[in-house]
């Protein structure tokens, strides 16, 4: 998560230096790195070009190869049962472990295989390089070609959702979708304005992002009836997205072939991270449990070397009588200092108004709150946002929450402090915009100052009246607008 206080600027300018690197290599070097997944343990396995697969079972920091040498592995899985399933491309076929990948068993389809997929009944699914995609449901006794055809020949990639959908990244012919485990498929490309998919990933609530050759990255919110371009901030080289990685419901990483791009909020804008990589032809990536990603590149593995921000699960604001509540939940988080709570009242400058704690590293669900009770600040719209602060200084903003905080009846509040000396605030309420005008009078009834005088908008508002020339005494102030008359009494105490 990420920033610490006000009082450590000048500390955290030290260490924005040291912590400027976004990821650092963790061996297999002079290889290149074609696919990667991880287990339940952590372990991780590396599919290679011609080198064979590898396994770590320490985050990186030494290998053991598996075998099946002499094939480019495009494509690791692991099914949930942990069984390992592997394609070997250079007509290898499919290979599976159920032992970590020390003894592997070959189930056949000796053909150029591009891409493995599992669902949750264990049917296995292959996409090949020029024959479609094939499907086997007795672990490779058998296998039936399921799609084949001018447009859907070659097979990038594939995935399967949380209700079983398949979908079918193509070399030629956009995405194709299975609402039946591959009995019939129906080609879906309404906004894609490229058709050569390289990569495809799903997130935790559904959304598919798309990686294309050139076009860069495109989502769909509808289980892929409909596709838009999502490439603010990434740019030439990046366009072309070989690989997708979604860490959680917000936090999306694109593999491309300059290096890689995070995005915080889904997909709508995206940052380079390429600090420490040493190789931007970016192949595979994958996540562990903590949320830190490797990426498998024609050097060798990289590993971030943090996590991504904490993802927030909800966060909404509430109107009560005298405050708005803010109540956000955060599903896991790591390193997470705290949140400072800002605020901006109708379009003006972001202000932080609070902070709340986090909870450091935690694997469970975290819920926070915050009131915010000065809603005299003038305006009826409020927003607020968290910059949810990490304990090396980094940082991340949450969406914007906002509420219209409109008072239900005119209202002039008693000054406080009262008694007062020399200066006091007073508080009125306004239903609807209203042109006021408050003055000052003695208990003469001469008027002594005009504090306020104009248009106003709805809302809860304060102005202040110095009475450093007045003598001290009793005075009384009165607010005046087309619909409402109200007078109050103070005392001035020197």
């Amino acid at each position: 998560m990420k920033i610490y206080k006000i009082t450590l600027l000048l500390i955290l300018a030290a260490l924005s230096n040291i912590y400027s690197q976004d990821w650092e290599q963790t061996g297999l070097g002079t290889m290149t790195i074609y696919s990667l997944a991880i287990n339940s343990n952590g372990h991780i396995f590396a599919g290679t070009h011609l080198d064979g697969v590898f396994r770590s079972t320490d985050e990186g920091a030494s290998w053991t190869n598996l075998g099946i040498t002499n094939y480019d592995i495009y494509s690791i899985v692991i099914s949930s049962n942990g069984d390992i399933l592997v394609a070997a491309r250079q007509h290898g076929g499919i290979f599976r472990s159920t032992d970590n990948g020390n003894i592997w068993t070959p189930l056949g389809l000796e053909l150029v295989d591009n891409s493995i997929a599992i669902n949750s009944n264990g049917d296995i699914f292959v996409g090949t390089d020029a024959l479609g995609i094939w499907r086997t449901t007795n672990n490779g006794a058998n296998w039936d070609q399921i799609l084949f055809g001018p447009n859907c020949s070659g097979i990038n990639s594939i995935i399967i959702n949380s209700i079983g959908y398949i979908f079918a990244g193509t070399i030629q012919g956009g995405t194709f979708r299975s609402t039946n485990n591959g009995d019939n498929w129906t080609q879906i490309i309404q906004g894609l304005t490229e058709l050569q998919i390289l990569s495809l990933a799903i997130n935790s609530s559904g959304d598919i992002f798309a990686g294309t050759s050139g076009g860069g990255v495109f989502r769909s919110t509808d289980n892929g009836d409909n596709w838009e371009e999502i490439n603010l901030g990434i740019t030439g080289q990046g366009l072309f997205v070989y690989s997708l990685a979604t860490i959680s419901t917000v936090n999306v990483i694109a593999g491309t072939d300059d290096g890689t791009f995070r995005s915080t909020n889904n997909g709508n804008a995206w940052v380079q991270i390429n600090q420490g990589l040493t190789n931007n032809k970016v192949h595979s990536l994958a996540k562990n449990s903590i949320d830190y990603v490797f990426a498998g590149t024609e050097g060798g593995i990289f590993r971030s070397l943090s996590a991504l921000p904490v993802e927030l699960t909800s966060f909404k604001a509430t109107i009560n009588q005298n405050s708005v509540d803010l109540m956000w939940q955060t599903k896991t988080e790591v390193n997470n200092y705290g949140f400072s709570v800002e605020r901006r009242i109708n379009e003006c400058d972001w202000n932080s108004i609070g902070f709340v704690e986090g909870n450091g590293n935690s694997n469970s669900p975290k819920e926070y709150s915050y009131s915010d009770k000065d809603l005299f600040a003038g305006g009826s719209n409020f927003q607020y946002r968290l910059k949810q602060v990490d304990t090396d200084g980094s940082f991340e903003y949450s969406d914007v929450v906002e509420v219209e905080v409109v008072p239900n009846q005119y209202e002039l509040s008693q000054n406080y402090p009262n008694p007062f000396n020399p200066s006091t605030t007073i508080r009125f309420s306004l239903p609807q915009a209203s042109q006021i005008k408050i003055n000052i009078y003695n208990m003469i009834g001469e008027q002594v100052a005009t504090i306020a005088d104009g248009m106003y908008e709805a809302g809860y508002h304060k102005v202040t009246f110095n009475a450093s020339d007045l003598p001290s005494g009793a005075y009384v102030y009165r607010i005046e607008s087309s619909d409402f008359v109200q007078v109050k009494k103070m005392i001035l105490m020197k």
